[in-house]
C-alpha cells in the first residue's frame, strides 16, 4: 500500500470473503478519504462536494457532525445504523476504548509497524435486502428521532408509494428516564438558563438507564452565546459573584478588559464534550452559519451500550457564556430484537453480486412483490434494470436507494452515470463547434479583406 498509518490498507487481512460487500467502521480516522485510494468500504467521509441525501439523513436523526456537514467519521456508533450500512467490522487503535455493540471477538493485526484491533459482528444487513413493509414519508416525519431510527429496520421509507399501500406496522421500544441536572460551582442557573463563568464548566445528569441498552442524550433547542470576561464581571446575574474581584481592578486593568471585550471575535463554533460511564464524544454547535457549518439545534448522542445500565452523563461547556436548552432528556434503547429484525430483512437478498467501476449486477429470488433496498447513498445518476427492463430507482430511507421487484427470480443491474455528464459534454462540443466556426469565419474575413486591399508592391 502507498498509505501508512491507515486502516484501509490492512482491510484484506481480516476479510473472510473478499467477494462479499461489507463495510468497516473505526474509532479514529488518521487519514482522510484513504478508502478512495485503497478501494476499501468504510463510512467516513471528508469532501466539500458532499451528498445532500446523507446530510438530510443525519439531520432527520439529529445525528451530530463533529465539525462540518461534509465531514463525518462514523454513524455515531449506533448499532441499528451500523447494521443498515452493512458494517461488519470495527477497527480500533486503542483496545481500551469503548467497543460499540454488538461487535466482539477482538483480534490483533500488525500492519506496517502499526497495531490494529479488529472486532466483528454477525448483526449486519447484506448489500441488498428486501422488505414489503413500506413506510410513507409523512409517517416517518411524524416520528421522534429514535423512533425514526427504529423504523429503518422494520421496513423502508419511500417518498412515493404505490396507490393502496397499507400503513406500515411499527413497534418502538425506547424509554425515557427521569433525570436530575446539577451544575459545577462555576455555573449559575436561572430560569433554565445556564451562565458558564469559566471555560470548561460542567453540567452533570443523574439518571437510571435500562440494562442491555444504548443510552442516548437528547439536547433539544440548544442555543449558546459566548461572554467576554468583562461581560461576566459587569452583567447580571454573574456580576454578583465578581464584585470583589472587579472592584480590585485598577484603571489600567479595567481598560484592558474593556479593550479585550471590544476586540474579542464572536465565537460561532462551540465544541461540546459529553462523557458517560463508557465513552466520551464531542459535537459542534454553531450559533451562526459559515461556509462549512450546519444549521442544527437538536442533538441526539449515543452515549454507549451497557449491560448494567448507566447513571451519569457530564456535559462540558467549552466557553464562558450563556447556554439554553428547550429540553434535556435521557432515553434508553433496548437492542434485544436487533438480530431478529436483521434476520427478517435478510431472508431474501441480492446474491452473486459483482461490482465494476460504474455497474453492479446480482440475482435475487423473492416470494412476493417487495422493495430491494441497497446500501448505496442515493444519487440521480443511478439507473436500474430488472431482467433487462428499466425500473424506477427510489430514494429510500432518506440516504439510500431501493427498486421494486416482482415475485420470482430476477437479474438486477445498476448503472451509474455522473449527473449532468452527457448534457455537459454536449454543451462542451457545441461550444467547440461555435468557437471553430467563429475562428473559420474570422480567418475567411481576413482573407477576403486582404484580397480586396492587396498590399502595395
Amino acid at each position: 500500500s502507498s498509505l501508512t498509518h491507515s486502516a484501509s490498507g490492512m482491510v484484506n487481512l481480516f476479510l473472510t470473503d473478499p467477494d462479499e460487500f461489507c463495510r468497516y467502521a473505526q474509532d479514529v480516522v488518521p487519514v482522510r478519504n484513504d478508502t478512495l485510494i485503497e478501494k476499501a468500504n468504510s463510512i467516513h467521509y471528508y469532501w466539500s462536494l458532499s451528498n445532500g441525501a446523507i446530510t438530510q439523513f443525519f439531520n432527520e436523526l439529529a445525528m451530530p457532525f463533529e465539525e462540518r456537514s461534509f465531514k463525518y467519521d462514523n454513524l455515531d456508533n449506533r448499532a441499528q445504523l451500523h447494521a443498515l450500512a452493512g458494517v461488519r467490522w470495527y477497527v480500533q487503535y486503542d483496545p481500551n476504548k469503548y467497543l460499540p455493540y454488538p461487535f466482539e471477538d477482538l483480534r490483533l493485526f500488525d500492519y506496517q509497524e502499526d497495531l490494529y484491533y479488529v472486532s466483528e459482528t454477525k448483526d449486519y444487513l447484506p448489500f441488498g435486502y428486501t422488505t414489503a413493509n413500506l413506510i410513507s414519508r409523512d409517517t416517518y416525519k411524524n416520528l421522534s428521532y429514535l423512533q425514526r431510527q427504529q423504523a429503518l429496520l422494520q421496513g423502508v421509507v419511500c417518498d412515493s408509494l404505490p396507490a393502496g399501500t397499507p400503513a406500515a406496522q411499527l413497534t418502538f421500544e425506547e424509554q425515557s428516564a427521569p433525570l436530575a441536572i446539577s451544575c459545577s460551582s462555576d455555573i449559575w442557573e436561572q430560569d433554565g438558563i445556564y451562565y458558564a463563568m469559566t471555560d470548561g464548566a460542567e453540567l452533570t445528569l443523574t439518571f437510571e438507564s435500562i440494562p442491555e441498552s444504548e443510552t442516548y442524550l437528547l439536547l433539544s433547542g440548544m442555543e449558546a452565546r459566548s461572554l467576554s470576561e468583562w461581560e461576566i464581571y459587569t452583567q447580571e446575574p454573574t456580576a454578583q459573584f465578581f464584585e470583589e474581584e472587579c472592584s480590585a481592578l485598577n484603571t489600567y486593568e479595567q481598560r484592558q478588559k474593556k479593550s479585550d471585550h471590544f476586540y474579542a471575535p464572536d465565537i460561532a463554533r462551540f465544541p461540546v464534550t459529553c462523557t458517560s460511564e463508557v465513552l466520551k464524544t464531542t459535537f459542534c454547535y454553531y450559533n451562526s452559519l459559515t461556509e462549512s457549518s450546519y444549521d442544527s439545534s437538536d442533538f441526539l448522542l449515543n452515549m454507549g451500550y451497557s449491560q448494567e445500565g448507566q447513571h451519569t452523563v457530564t456535559i462540558t461547556l467549552p466557553y464562558r457564556g450563556i447556554y439554553t436548552f428547550q429540553d434535556v432528556s435521557i432515553i434508553s434503547l433496548p437492542l434485544e430484537h436487533l438480530s431478529d429484525q436483521i434476520s427478517v430483512l435478510s431472508q431474501e437478498h441480492l446474491e452473486n453480486v459483482t461490482f465494476t467501476d460504474n455497474q453492479i449486477t446480482g440475482t435475487i429470488t423473492v416470494s412476493d412483490p417487495k422493495y430491494l433496498c441497497l446500501s448505496i447513498p442515493y444519487s440521480k445518476g443511478w439507473t436500474a434494470l430488472t431482467d433487462g427492463q428499466p425500473v424506477p430507482v427510489h430514494q429510500a430511507n432518506t440516504m439510500y436507494m431501493a427498486i421494486p421487484v416482482e415475485a420470482g427470480s430476477h437479474t438486477i443491474e445498476l448503472r451509474y452515470t455522473t449527473p449532468g455528464l452527457i448534457p455537459g459534454l454536449l454543451v462542451t462540443v457545441l461550444g467547440l463547434v461555435v468557437w471553430l466556426l467563429y475562428f473559420l469565419l474570422k480567418q475567411r474575413s481576413a482573407l477576403m479583406k486582404e484580397k480586396r486591399n492587396p498590399p502595395p508592391n
